[in-house]
């Protein structure tokens, strides 16, 4: 999972990397045909202080979606 965040959230020679609440998206609608619903809970369970970093070792902090740089209560799947 982390390897598919890393993919959509990364440029590729073909296409642009993608926000992380768009990769939030596919990897969500993904859960049990692609990714383990058990792996995929976990993975949306990570504190929201944790993407900052995640992203920031990206070079991706403007692309968070403004739930997680503001340290809102709203969660990943919140806004679907």
């Amino acid at each position: 999972m982390a390897d598919s965040l890393d993919a959509i959230t990364s440029d590729r020679p073909y296409r642009r990397a993608l926000p992380f609440e768009d990769a939030f998206r596919i990897i969500h609608s993904e859960s049990g045909r692609l990714y383990d619903p058990q792996v995929s809970t976990a993975f949306f369970t990570l504190p929201k202080e944790t993407w900052p970093t995640i992203a920031r070792m990206q070079h991706q902090v403007n692309s968070l979606p403004s739930w997680l740089r503001s340290g809102g209560a709203a969660g990943p799947l919140g806004s679907l």
